[in-house]
C-alpha cells in the first residue's frame, strides 16, 4: 500500500521470478514480471552513437499492408544482430522468402522505397537503406528478425 492507503499492485511485480519490495537496480537480461505481462530489460550498449536518432522520416507512413511488411522484413533479416556491413537480402531471395515472383516485389520494393524516400538510389543501396530505414522507423521491429 502506498502513503494513502491504496494498494498499488494486486499482482506484485517480479525481477527473475523474485517479487520485488521497494527498489531494484535492474541489469542487462533481468525479467520483469508485472501480472501476465513479461518484459526483458536491455541496457542499451555504450557507443558513439546517440541514443537519440534525428531521422527524417517523419513522412512515412506507418501503416502499411501485410504484403510490405513481410517484403520489409526480408531486407532487414541479415541485421538481426545489428552487423554493421550486413548486407540485405536480393530481390530473388525476398521472392523466395515471402512466397511472391521477384517482378512482385520488385513491384512492392519500389513503392516502399519512394514511402522512404530512397526511390533516387541503386537498387542494392536501396535495398540497404529501405532496410535501415524500416528499423529506424520502428516498421520492422529486430525481434521480428
Amino acid at each position: 500500500m502506498d502513503a494513502g492507503g491504496r494498494r498499488l499492485s494486486a499482482n506484485g511485480s517480479y525481477v527473475n521470478d523474485q517479487r520485488v519490495h521497494g527498489r531494484r537496480r535492474l541489469r542487462d537480461g533481468d525479467v520483469l514480471r508485472f501480472g501476465r505481462t513479461t518484459v526483458v530489460f536491455r541496457r542499451p550498449r555504450d557507443t558513439d552513437t546517440p541514443t537519440t536518432v534525428h531521422s527524417d522520416l517523419g513522412a512515412v507512413p506507418l501503416r502499411i499492408t501485410d504484403t510490405q511488411h513481410r517484403i520489409l522484413v526480408a531486407p532487414c533479416r541479415p541485421f538481426k544482430e545489428r552487423a554493421e556491413f550486413a548486407t540485405p537480402a536480393t530481390n530473388d531471395e525476398i521472392a523466395r522468402e515471402v512466397y511472391l515472383s521477384v517482378d512482385a516485389v520488385k513491384k512492392h520494393l519500389r513503392v516502399l522505397s519512394a514511402r522512404f524516400g530512397v526511390g533516387q538510389l541503386r537498387p542494392q543501396e536501396k535495398r540497404l537503406r529501405l532496410a535501415e530505414r524500416a528499423l529506424e522507423a520502428g516498421v520492422v521491429a529486430r525481434s521480428e528478425l
